[in-house]
């Protein structure tokens, strides 16, 4: 019995098998292309900000479990990471002005204009590179506006509204935002303050499709 696969069909045979793989490799991209659009359709919301500013931590009360990883030191997040969250997408990027990421390195890694949302996330004292995030931010939205959230954590070291209200006025200041922009005061500890009132309004902002 004569067991050679290419005499069994002879040509036409290969030619067919041919044809199949063609066809299936050809279906296959098709797949491919249809889960990268569903990927795409996600709004993705970059947390950006200092590094031990509380970014991973914040990420992690609003999905309601611990998904990002923390830690004592200020620069545990080394590379973009994402995760889902109420259908959108929240992107923990790490921390800029660190020998790993000066801020000219970092944002050419992860440039905002990438990003559907932005959520600026900051703790205490701002730095020379939060001046120079939003003055990339603020050029940007001359003609490709985002949604912007502005949280300061540690909410529960500022003592009474006063405290807050200098805060404020000193974040919109130095960032040069409007006066009018929400700063969501948040706390990750025990008492999660501010935690509820973040997600929703993260919730309820209206989305580009």
């Amino acid at each position: 019995m004569d067991e050679n696969p290419r005499r069994l069909g002879g040509n036409g045979g290969l030619e067919c098998l041919g044809g199949v793989l063609v066809e299936l490799a050809d279906k296959f991209k098709i797949v491919l292309e249809k889960i990268r659009t569903q990927e795409k359709a996600y709004t993705r919301i970059a947390v950006v900000g200092q590094p031990g500013a509380g970014k991973s931590s914040l990420i992690n009360n609003l999905i309601g479990k611990k998904v990002a990883e923390t830690g004592p030191k200020t620069d545990v997040t080394r590379e973009e990471k994402e995760y889902e969250y109420n259908f959108l997408r929240l992107v923990d990027i790490p921390g800029y002005g660190t020998s790993l990421f000066t801020f000219d390195k970092w944002i050419k890694k992860y440039p905002i204009k990438e990003y559907d949302v932005l959520l600026y996330v900051c703790s205490g004292k701002l730095i020379e590179e939060d001046i120079k995030l939003f003055n990339e931010i603020n050029a940007l939205n001359n003609h490709n506006p985002k949604p912007l959230f502005l949280v300061r954590t540690h909410s529960n070291s500022l003592e009474d509204s006063l405290d807050r209200d200098n805060v404020r006025r000193d974040i919109l200041k130095h960032l040069n935002v409007s006066s009018h922009t929400k700063v969501y005061f948040v706390d990750c500890g025990r008492e999660k303050e501010g935690i509820k009132e973040l997600d929703d309004a993260i919730r309820e902002a209206k989305y580009e499709e």
